[in-house]
């Protein structure tokens, strides 16, 4: 069987050579409607993680309500990917981001009424994290139909600024606003942010993938993903160390919020602004790829960003000071802003067309593996033991794991 890309407002090579993606509308539109409910996603989160604690005062219970956000993405996450390069993309994309944007009214609307419950926010959380989970493929593997490849770091590198911008702006915001006027308008104002994103998205035009031949089952999809990342050694082995990494990282959100409160007696406002911090510092490194879009040796970004994210938690774990784990903070997000970026983009354009939905499907669930036994297990470790000690076992792993990225097969080659 063989793919075709049809874009309709394809008007010659020479022409889409000239322009420049902060000319190009759909570019625009996808960049600007994914800021403004990026920005509310993360007062989402402050919000409920906030919500979670006042009502039970437990970390292992916060982690189940994240468990139940992380799960649709394992299982969910190839199929999606497959079906991402059987629908119409940008179907997905604005359909996606209107059944966020109503679901999360709802509990707004329950939490106003003093009506939320722990059964129906876990409901809640798992139908928004089905949305994502067909969402995300479908937004990655059209990044490349809209924009030349020549553009791709810059404008993987817009969004992620963008992106950041809004992981800087929302946690501070939803700090402040938790405090002043309650997690109830912190929910709403995520509805709305998705909503105004959806129909931001409703003006974009992305080319659809015409498949010629006989429609491959779903599951021979799937497969065709998993083998096409075991193909390419290096991708595979960075993958599969990403997936272990993320396992000590996850309960990092709820470490933070109890340090917050805990150790710096800052609460809620603490808790936003070091969560902003790490969104500064990926800020700053996207703001510089933007800038310069060429990235000499990708290799060593990759080794070093996991080595030095877990230097800073080492230091926020033994020096207790607010002002300390801001700055570290800081330092952590430029590392992995750049590492984050190298993946994303080294995905796009070793990716066939045809295939990067199930391919972006396949590394969401790959790498996301662990998480819900991380969030169950970590959790509980955090009510036995203290945030410190998880910070140092997640720093530990992290410069573990970058050591061992040296020693995949093929690294040097990327």
């Amino acid at each position: 069987m063989t793919t075709k890309v049809e874009n309709p407002n394809q008007k010659g090579t020479e022409e889409k050579k000239k322009s420049t993606i902060l000319r190009d509308k759909n570019f625009l539109l996808l960049w600007a409607g994914q800021g403004v409910s990026q920005a509310g996603d993360w007062i989402y989160l402050l919000a409920m993680v906030s919500f979670v604690i006042a009502l039970t005062g437990s970390a292992a219970v916060t982690g189940t309500v994240l468990m139940v956000m992380v799960i649709p993405q394992i299982f969910l996450g190839p199929i999606a990917g497959s079906y991402a390069d059987r629908w119409s993309r940008k179907k997905l994309i604005v359909w996606m981001d209107a059944v966020r944007g109503v679901v999360t009214l709802y509990l707004g609307w329950l939490v106003v009424n003093d009506s939320l419950t722990l059964p129906v926010l876990y409901v809640g959380t798992a139908i928004m994290s089905v949305a994502q989970v067909f969402f995300n493929p479908a937004l990655r593997a059209s990044i490349p139909t809209i924009v030349p490849e020549d553009e791709l770091n810059r404008a993987n590198s817009l969004i992620g600024m963008t992106s950041k911008i809004s992981g800087v702006i929302g946690p501070a915001v939803g700090g402040v606003l938790v405090i002043t006027l309650g997690i109830p308008l912190a929910f709403i104002i995520n509805g709305l942010s998705f909503l105004f994103s959806a129909f931001s998205e409703s003006f974009i035009t992305i080319p659809l993938v015409r498949r010629e031949g006989p429609e491959k089952h779903i599951l021979a999809d799937m497969r065709e993903g998993f083998q096409f990342i075991k193909e390419k050694k290096a991708i595979l082995g960075i993958i599969i160390i990403l997936g272990a990494m993320t396992f000590f990282a996850a309960p990092l959100v709820i470490v933070f919020k109890i340090l917050s409160q805990t150790y710096y007696h800052m609460g809620d406002i603490g808790y936003g602004f070091l969560i902003s911090a790490d969104s500064l510092g990926i800020l700053v490194s996207t703001f510089i790829l933007a800038v310069k879009p060429t990235i000499e040796n990708k290799s060593r970004v990759l080794i070093l960003f996991p080595i030095v994210a877990g230097l800073t938690l080492l230091g926020i774990g033994t020096v207790i000071n607010f002002y300390f784990a801001v700055a570290l903070m800081a330092i952590q997000g430029i590392i992995s802003g750049f590492g984050e970026i190298v993946i994303i983009t080294l995905l796009q354009t070793l990716t066939p067309n045809e295939k990067r939905g199930k391919v972006f499907g396949v590394y969401v669930t790959m790498t996301m593996a662990l998480v819900p036994i991380s969030y169950a297990i970590l959790g509980a470790l955090i009510d036995m033991t203290s945030v410190l000690t998880m910070l140092l076992i997640s720093g530990s792993a992290l410069i573990i794991g970058g050591i061992c990225i040296s020693f995949v097969p093929g690294i040097r080659e990327l």
